[in-house]
C-alpha cells in the first residue's frame, strides 16, 4: 500500500529538467531519543503512570522506578465513572502517593497523556470541571518533593504501566480478599534443569 501511494505521489508530481536525487544520509539516526536524569544526577526516581477507561473497566496502573533501578508496580479497578482523562489522573496520582510513601524526594514523571502533563506543566489550563479536582491534587502532591519533573512520552514507551493497568482489568477482584505483589522472574535456563537432582 505504501509503495502504491508512492506511486501515485510521482506521477501526480512529475520533476522537470532540475531534478535532484534526494539525500537520504541522516546524521545520528540511530538514535531515537536523548534523556536528562534528575537535577543532580541519578538521585531521581522514575514514575511511569497509565489509565484506561473501555468495554472492559476502567483501570489505572503505575510504576516507581529507582535510581538503582528497583521496581514498584501497582494496578486497580475503579468502581465510579470516569473519563480517559479522568483515569490517567488518576493513574498519576496514585503513583505520585507511592513515590511520597516512599521517601521520594526527586522525580521525573513520565505519561503518554499529553493533556495531564501539559497541564502539571504550566503550559495547559482547563475549565473542565471533572479535572479541576484533580489538576488542583497533582499540583498539591508536586509540593512534597525537592525535584519533580513531568515528561510526556509516547505510548510504546510506556507499555510497563500499560500491561499493569490491563491485567487490573482482567481479574473480577473478589471483595475483602488481599491479592499479593506480582512476582515477575528472569530464567535463563529451561524450568527442566531446576528439577534435576545430584
Amino acid at each position: 500500500m505504501k509503495a502504491q501511494a508512492l506511486a501515485h505521489h510521482l506521477a501526480q508530481n512529475p520533476v522537470d529538467g532540475d531534478y535532484e536525487p534526494l539525500d537520504t544520509y541522516f546524521p545520528d539516526e540511530e538514535i531515537n531519543s536523548i534523556e536528562k536524569v534528575g537535577s543532580n544526577g541519578n538521585q531521581a526516581w522514575q514514575l511511569y503512570f497509565d489509565g484506561a477507561t473501555n468495554t472492559k473497566g476502567t483501570r489505572i496502573g503505575a510504576i516507581l522506578i529507582s535510581p538503582t533501578g528497583q521496581h514498584y508496580p501497582a494496578a486497580a479497578q475503579l468502581r465510579f465513572f470516569c473519563t480517559n482523562n479522568m483515569t490517567e489522573y488518576e493513574g498519576c496520582i496514585m503513583g505520585l502517593n507511592m513515590a511520597i510513601d516512599l521517601g521520594v524526594q526527586e522525580l521525573i514523571v513520565l505519561g503518554h497523556s499529553d493533556l495531564l502533563i501539559r497541564q502539571a506543566q504550566g503550559e495547559w489550563k482547563t475549565r473542565e470541571l471533572k479535572i479541576l479536582p484533580y489538576r488542583q491534587c497533582v499540583k498539591d502532591l508536586r509540593r512534597k518533593f525537592m525535584y519533580i519533573e513531568f515528561r510526556y512520552i509516547h505510548r510504546f514507551h510506556n507499555d510497563l504501566a500499560d500491561a499493569l493497568d490491563t491485567l487490573a482489568s482482567m481479574f473480577p477482584y473478589p471483595e475483602n480478599t488481599y491479592i499479593t505483589p506480582l512476582e515477575i522472574q528472569v530464567r535463563d535456563q529451561y524450568v527442566y534443569c531446576n528439577t534435576v537432582e545430584a
